[in-house]
């Protein structure tokens, strides 16, 4: 009605209309890209409102003769592809074909890029492990005693130290060619032990592949150290001693000494680096003393009587020497060229012993652990290289107050093992650290390895004179022998005053020793009376609790008793009487008869 002319309102009622439908129809080789602008075309032109169709009526998806088309329904659907939505049609087409080239592309260079830094990893190491195999022919070449000469061997090792020298490795992969630099030095020190005299080859001197260890001196120092261990131990005669460690104080034991082995042999190899190659006094001196107090004070963390308390100890150790050597901090700038392979092993150190504890313990006491170890740390840094530490044992049991510090000290076995790690132990550093002391007081008295050098020459030069005058002039050997004389003399006073230092130095160690092992016994002793009590109090409330328990279970009982016994007894009483007077309600009365 109205649609023609509102005014007039013609046609004053509604009129149906007949008319056929149209179909846009494309072949079926038609590109979709081309059918989609037709479709947006077709939607743009006839969706507006007219006088004969609705808004958005046409197009429609509506088949007559034909069927729709798959692109066609997509279309209807959820309208134009994506890209073309924010795109122009040029590019949403070219994107397109791009994204469909990719496909092929990522999947070939996916597994490529994963693979690479693998690949890369393997060509710096290659190049590292190359040299590797140079060196290990040079060694194999001394093993056997081949014709050739220690200059020789010395000129290849140089050429091979070169080309490391000279070798450009990134950062990631520079402490293998520190190792492959201890190594080379090692193989070095070598050759000089063992070089016979000049133009003569390998094969016509003996052949010692390290400088002999004093075996004997070791089992002594060894046996003498566990006998102390022993005597200053009250905790050895337990009552029980067949109970097992449990399985976490084991563990803790064997992997804790396993990475104080570890960091004791880089502690030597680093420290036998600078001895052999520093020339500074200064830094020598430091090398030698790093090396002293850092292996007794992690041969002292490890040998704790409590498995637990000895990871604990060691942890703080490591990191109380990271930070010692860390940038800025009091021993940042001890070791020069060195401090690089120092502080590397402090922080292999400090992360081994990290993850040992996450391992073995709990999340909530490796928090506990963790928060002492740092606080332990911060309250007591390292100031020098003697390593002074409070004693980690009485600080943990005086800061817990009754904390459990060993249960057992295990079956026998466990017991002789752990002595005969403990010997292994003493007796492997014990002669090393003897060495490196005595080193440390010859320098101290004034003699350094070139002095020491100089003082042998200068013999060995007079000697020679005194040969020749002794051939020449009889009656001039008198004034030689007094010059000799008096430069002997004058070396066996200070090797006499260096051997007392020693004395000294062990006697220090060795009094430091039982004062550790004292305060470890005395902190051991009153944690384990504290757990002694506490467990006293424990049983004592808890058979109080079991009595009492145990009374109203069994006056319950007997009132349950009683009053099923009342019951059953008022059963068997009542029913016969009142099984009788129920018959005799039943039963019908009788009549009297008549007379």
């Amino acid at each position: 009605m109205g649609v023609g002319n509102l005014a007039t309102n013609r046609p004053s009622s509604d009129v149906n209309l007949v008319a056929p439908e149209a179909s846009l129809i494309v072949r079926k080789d038609l590109h979709p890209a081309i059918k989609y602008l037709l479709l947006e075309a077709a939607t743009e032109i006839h969706s507006k409102v007219g006088l004969f169709r609705k808004a958005g009526q046409f197009p429609a998806p509506e088949s007559v003769d034909l069927p729709i088309s798959r692109d066609a329904r997509q279309f209807y659907k959820s309208g134009p592809p994506l890209l073309q939505r924010y795109l122009p049609y040029g590019l949403a087409v070219l994107a397109s074909r791009l994204l469909i080239l990719l496909i092929p592309v990522i999947g070939v260079a996916y597994p490529l890029l994963r693979s690479a830094p693998a690949i890369y990893g393997w060509s710096m190491r290659r190049r590292i492990f190359r040299l590797y195999g140079e060196l290990k022919f040079i060694e194999a070449e001394l093993e056997a005693r081949s014709g050739l000469t220690a200059e020789e061997l010395s000129a290849q090792l140089q050429r091979l130290e070169e080309r490391a020298n000279h070798l450009q490795v990134p950062s990631a992969f520079a402490h293998f060619l520190y190792d492959l630099r201890n190594h080379i030095a090692l193989v070095r020190a070598r050759i000089q032990r063992v070089a016979p005299q000049p133009g003569k080859s390998l094969g016509e001197a003996p052949l010692s592949g390290s400088v002999p260890r004093p075996a004997s001196a070791a089992h002594i120092l060894g046996c003498a150290a566990l006998l102390i261990a022993m005597a200053g131990c009250s905790l050895i005669s337990v009552k029980s001693p067949e109970k097992p460690l449990s399985t976490r104080d084991l563990n803790a034991r064997i992997l804790t000494r396993e990475q104080t082995a570890q960091f004791v042999t880089a502690v030597e190899r680093c420290a036998q680096n600078i001895v052999m190659t520093e020339q500074d006094r200064a830094v020598f001196e430091n090398g030698l003393r790093w090396e002293i107090s850092a292996v007794s004070a992690s041969r002292r963390a490890a040998t704790q009587i409590a498995p637990m308390m000895s990871l604990l100890d060691s942890w703080a150790l490591a990191v109380q020497m990271r930070a010692f050597v860390a940038a800025g901090a009091p021993g940042g700038a001890l070791f020069r060229t060195h401090q690089a392979t120092v502080r590397e092993i402090s922080d292999n150190f400090a992360d081994g012993t990290e993850r040992v504890a996450k391992r073995l313990m709990t999340a909530g006491d490796f928090e506990q652990y963790q928060a002492f170890v740092t606080g332990y740390a911060r309250d007591y840094p390292l100031r020098d290289l003697s390593f002074d530490r409070p004693s980690v044992v009485e600080l943990w049991s005086r800061e817990r107050g009754g904390t459990r510090l060993v249960d057992s000290l295990g079956t026998i076995p466990e017991a002789l093992t752990d002595a005969a790690q403990r010997v292994q132990l003493y007796g492997d550093t014990a002669p090393v650290q003897a060495l490196r002391t005595t080193q440390l007081a010859l320098l101290q008295s004034g003699y350094s390895r070139g002095d020491l050098q100089a003082e042998l020459e200068k013999l060995d030069e007079r000697l020679a004179r005194l040969t020749a005058v002794a051939e020449s002039a009889p009656e001039l050997v008198q004034g030689a022998e007094d010059e000799v004389t008096r430069s002997v003399r004058e070396v066996l006073e200070q090797l006499d005053a260096a051997s007392t230092a020693t004395a000294a130095t062990l006697h220090t160690e060795r009094a430091a020793l039982f004062t550790n092992l004292q305060a470890e016994r005395v902190a051991v002793v009153a944690a384990v009376d504290a757990q002694r009590q506490a467990l006293a109090q424990d049983a004592a409330r808890v058979a109080d609790q079991l009595v009492k328990t145990s009374g109203e279970q069994v006056r319950r009982l007997t009132r349950e008793a009683l009053l099923l016994l009342i019951a059953l007894t008022t059963i068997v009483l009542g029913l016969p009487f009142g099984a009788g007077y129920l018959m005799g309600r039943t039963r019908p009365r009788r009549e009297p008869r008549a007379a």
